[in-house]
């Protein structure tokens, strides 16, 4: 991209949700920073009424295409998807229509990734559920990104809560089908993504802890031998390989250890292992991070918050942050690639 600054494209989300308000209250708060710029997309009807709803004047100049010559005279500016009005959906409802309009955004925002128009993305939170009714066959989002940047061995998202990195060896799976699926190549795997993540965000030789599985990590096998068997000999091989690894840790005191051992990041075995933690700590502060991805793509980590959509409460934190995630592992990118590291 011949182009100076970092240009970070940011999607509204699910219309029937928070998202449009947060990003008109996230924009409210003053431009980018110097060496950033912001595509906004999505409806430009919906982001309208966003701003009416937050009581926040947002006036943001509407670019008439976006392509490898589109030159940005304002530090934030539109891009309008027409696709969905207000008056055409209902706050708080999964609705199908408002899940095509995600999908349309999010392939937009990958196409724009692949053609070098745009360095990273943020989108505001989406459902799920709503995207499937609309045709989605992908089982999440990173899934269809997997296929979009024809990557594969990607374990799972990577969350983010102030300054410490989450990330699962399982995520969304039964959990009667946790222990079968770690293995310790699988750890290794994750252990690889998240060290990676965290050093593209600026952190150098991060100190990762494993959770055992079993309560007690297993008690020498008395309550299963996972810990035995698969992760201690993993967290060896983690450190062959030259990663700042420590554990495996009980997952009843893992969290406690974060100050007292300067843990930067924490490898979960599964879903709940991490995110009931995490969600406790600071659930309005969380970031997901899809990691091993060739640009960055964040989003936070709470969800539509169907039940005060369109009533001026939801907060932008989150998407702040975000945002500052995205723009940090865009400038290292951007660094290692000028300084010739790939």
């Amino acid at each position: 991209m011949n182009q100076k600054k970092i240009r970070v494209a940011v999607l509204l989300g699910d219309p029937t949700g928070v998202g449009p308000e947060l990003v008109a209250k996230a924009l409210a708060q003053g431009p980018p920073p110097s060496d950033v710029e912001y595509v906004v997309i999505g409806d430009k009807r919906i982001f309208d009424e966003a701003c009416r709803i937050t009581g926040t004047a947002v006036s943001l100049p509407d670019l008439p295409r976006l392509d490898e010559n589109t030159q940005l005279a304002d530090p934030v500016s539109f891009y309008n998807l027409s696709g969905l009005a207000p008056g055409q959906y209902q706050y708080g409802a999964v609705d199908p229509k408002a899940g095509k309009t995600v999908l349309d955004g999010i392939m937009l925002a990958v196409t724009l990734a692949k053609r070098g128009i745009v360095d990273g993305f943020v989108f505001a939170p989406f459902n799920k559920e709503a995207m499937h009714k609309a045709g989605s066959r992908h089982l999440s989002e990173l899934e269809l990104f997997m296929e979009e940047f024809d990557v594969s061995d990607i374990p799972g998202e990577v969350s983010l809560l102030d300054e410490l990195w989450l990330v699962r060896v399982t995520s969304h799976v039964p959990l009667r089908d946790v222990a079968d699926l770690i293995t310790g190549q699988r750890i290794l795997t994750t252990v690889r993504l998240i060290d990676r993540v965290m050093r593209s965000a600026g952190l150098q030789n991060p100190k990762i802890a494993l959770a055992g599985l079993n309560p007690h990590n297993g008690e020498h096998g008395l309550f299963g031998d996972e810990e035995l068997r698969i992760i201690k000999p993993a967290a060896d091989a983690c450190r062959n390989e030259g990663f700042n690894v420590v554990g495996p840790y009980p997952s009843d005191t893992l969290f406690l250890r974060i100050e007292k051992e300067a843990l930067n990041g924490i490898v979960a075995m599964y879903h709940d292992q991490a995110q009931i933690a995490m969600k406790l700590m600071g659930f309005d502060r969380g970031v997901t991070i899809h990691g091993g991805l060739p640009i960055p793509i964040t989003t936070p980590a709470h969800g539509t918050a169907f039940d005060i959509a369109g009533k001026n409460i939801a907060a932008p934190t989150a998407l702040m942050r975000a945002l500052d995630v995205c723009i940090r592992m865009a400038r290292s990118r951007r660094t290692d690639t000028a300084g010739g590291v790939k």
